[in-house]
């Protein structure tokens, strides 16, 4: 189902705790939250991910 990440929580070398809310997804008029599944220190850089996604391959 295609859709738009709508809100980025995160930052490059954040540290988050099991729970805390990284993302947003907005597909079909619905939110979708992703959390973190435990705690981490996030090395990835975070940019242009206010764009449109495909997941249906």
């Amino acid at each position: 189902m295609p859709g738009v990440i709508s809100t980025v929580n995160i930052v490059k070398n954040q540290k988050v705790t099991a729970g805390d809310v990284l993302l947003t997804l907005e597909a079909m008029k619905m939110d979708a939250v992703l959390h973190a599944p435990h705690d981490e220190l996030l090395a990835v850089p975070v940019h242009r991910l206010t764009r449109r996604i495909c997941c249906s391959r």
